[in-house]
């Protein structure tokens, strides 16, 4: 919403890079196990895995953070995981 409601004059361009998370089969795996550490988990990678490690590790998105406050809530698989706990607690 915050691109949307920004001031025009404010933007430098109209594409925008935005970086979200990017964590592997094997650090999320990890990371719920932290929580709950009975989880268990099997998993065969596809034709989709070969795809993933073509992406970027990091996007610049500072053109983004300057224009228009981009600032993702999660910023890490942590606090992803902390954030989905609490909505799943809600509901």
């Amino acid at each position: 919403m915050k691109l949307l409601e920004a001031d025009n004059s404010n933007l430098t361009t109209r594409t925008y890079n935005m970086q979200g998370l990017s964590f592997s089969c094997e650090e999320c795996v990890k990371e719920i196990k932290r929580i709950f550490p009975d989880f268990k988990c099997s998993y065969k990678p596809d034709f989709r895995d070969l795809i993933a490690k073509n992406w970027p590790e990091h996007l610049d998105d500072s053109l983004a953070r300057n224009d228009w406050g981009w600032d993702p809530k999660c910023k890490d698989l942590k606090s992803l995981s902390e954030e989905m706990l609490i909505n799943m607690k809600k509901h």
